[in-house]
């Protein structure tokens, strides 16, 4: 059960008789979902009783992090068209912006596709204002790869005049990674360092990431075709404002669905619905009364 593990990691045990529907579904007779847990015996110090307190509040603030299915090949592709970066693919113009940063990090740290790491750093260059640092951070942290890690660390340490990335820049610890498994050194003697990159968690020959404006979309042209960038400009890169696109796109989604969609909370996700659902209602005009 997901409680004893969180008294496990508190270092607490307890052992007690329970009954009712709770000993049902730990006997493994019933698997109905239950609101509380009735114990007999014995009476719950407040350690414990503290605990589940916690667990609660821990268990009503949990929310998704990673993507259902990462992004590969195609997907991947049609989702880097889709926030801006020009290839030659067709663009999914409602791909999730976080959820596409991570995985073409991945595509350039761990499979060492050079091109796409260069588009992916000049995309950051123009349109990091408007990333939702707080949903990228808990993707990174949820990531095992130390060369992803090191990557995202790196461009965090290049934003330092945005706190937002802070935590972002703490996800990497210990020695400087190459970008290059081979020759970053000797490519560093000849050309130098790449100046995005100096100074933080990952060492970059200055003649390996190409950096041209023109392999992404601008600001106004990404508002224009990406719905949740243009409310992000709106609205500030926030949840909120990814929630509100969403609902803008299909206001019949439910809370819950909105929530899982955003990888928000559902608190928040309830308060954007009730607020959209009060604006919608305002536009539609009130009959006049007949004369």
């Amino acid at each position: 059960m997901a409680f004893d593990s969180f008294l496990v990691r508190r270092g607490l045990r307890l052992e007690a008789v329970v009954i009712g529907g709770a000993a049902l579904n730990l006997l493994g007779i019933a698997s109905r979902p239950i609101r509380d847990c009735d114990i007999l015996h014995p009476e719950l110090p407040a350690a414990i009783l503290e605990a589940a307190r916690a667990f609660a509040a821990e268990m009503r603030g949990r929310r998704a992090v990673l993507p259902a299915e990462p992004l590969q090949a195609e997907s991947l592709t049609s989702a880097m068209v889709g926030i801006g970066m020009c290839f030659a693919a067709p663009a999914h113009v409602e791909a999730n912006i976080e959820d596409t940063l991570l995985f073409a990090s991945v595509e350039g740290m761990e499979r060492d596709d050079l091109r796409v790491l260069a588009v992916l750093v000049t995309w950051l260059g123009v349109h990091a204002a408007w990333v939702n640092a707080d949903r990228l951070t808990r993707l990174i942290q949820h990531h095992h790869s130390p060369r992803v890690r090191a990557f995202w660390s790196a461009f965090a340490r290049s934003q330092d005049k945005d706190r937002r990335f802070a935590r972002l820049a703490a996800v990497h610890e210990g020695e400087r990674a190459d970008l290059l498994r081979v020759g970053t050194e000797f490519q560093i003697r000849r050309h130098g360092e790449d100046e995005r990159f100096a100074g933080t968690a990952l060492c970059v020959p200055a003649n390996v990431l190409r950096d041209r404006a023109a392999d992404v979309l601008s600001s106004e042209e990404l508002a224009q075709r990406h719905l949740t960038y243009r409310y992000r400009i709106m609205m500030g890169p926030s949840y909120r404002a990814d929630m509100w696109a969403a609902l803008e796109g299909d206001p019949s989604l439910t809370v819950a669905q909105l929530a899982r969609r955003t990888y928000g909370s559902f608190a928040t996700a309830w308060h954007v619905k009730r607020d959209f659902e009060i604006l919608t209602a305002s536009r539609t005009p009130s009959p006049r009364p007949a004369s």
